[in-house]
């Protein structure tokens, strides 16, 4: 078991050649967890040549990656594939993600922002001017989101057949959104705000649709 308690910092113009620009946490193997508890600071132009351009998690192998709580703002990150921000694996937890997203890219696919095949119990974040090449222009959820709050504004994909989703594109289970929507776009196709696939769900959403 690995543990880190506290990180408050700051994480500027860092770089990974593959995954996870500033900080990477990684666990594998049954019963094997590697747990970050409180991350403050700010993420700012930090890159990553695939995912996660400030942060990646993975749990492989019946290992578990876990954030306890997130709490920073995000500016001008970009990965080369997924998670212009953060990316998750499916054995990768985040119990709070508490923060702002500006201006964070996924240059070649998906999640703009925030790209989770795990878990998430709440995010409390605003998310503006994030940009996805395909999907979700702010969030691509593959995973869980219990909860999902805050305001979208100006997040968008790009022009493609099938890119959609121009803030969130929802591929499996978010049980509550409470968020306005505000002047997002999706350039390709279809979900100026929102996109849910066939076979996803999203059990309640309340808030304002601005455009």
């Amino acid at each position: 078991m690995g543990i880190i308690n506290t990180i408050n910092a700051d994480f500027t113009l860092n770089n990974a050649v593959t995954d996870g620009g500033a900080l990477y946490n990684y666990a594998t193997g049954s019963g094997k967890i590697a747990t970050m508890n409180n991350v403050s600071g700010k993420f700012t132009s930090n890159s990553a040549g695939s995912k996660g351009g400030a942060i990646a998690m993975y749990g492989e192998n019946e290992g578990v990656s876990r954030i306890n709580t997130l709490f920073a703002d995000f500016s001008n990150n970009t990965a080369g594939r997924d998670g212009g921000a953060i990316y998750l694996n499916s054995g990768a937890e985040i119990d709070n993600i508490i923060g702002n997203f500006n201006n964070n890219r996924a240059t070649a696919n998906a999640g703009g922002a925030i790209y989770n095949l795990g878990e998430i119990t709440n995010i409390i974040s605003n998310f503006k001017d994030n940009t996805a090449n395909t999907v979700g222009g702010a969030v691509y959820n593959g995973g869980t989101i219990e909860n999902l709050s805050g305001i979208f504004e100006n997040n968008e994909t790009v022009v493609g057949d099938n890119h959609r989703g121009g803030a969130i594109y929802n591929d499996r289970t978010i049980n509550n959104i409470n968020a306005s929507f505000i002047n997002n776009r999706s350039n390709g196709s279809d979900g100026g705000a929102i996109w849910n696939s066939s076979g996803a769900n999203i059990d309640s959403i309340k808030g304002e649709f601005i455009g």
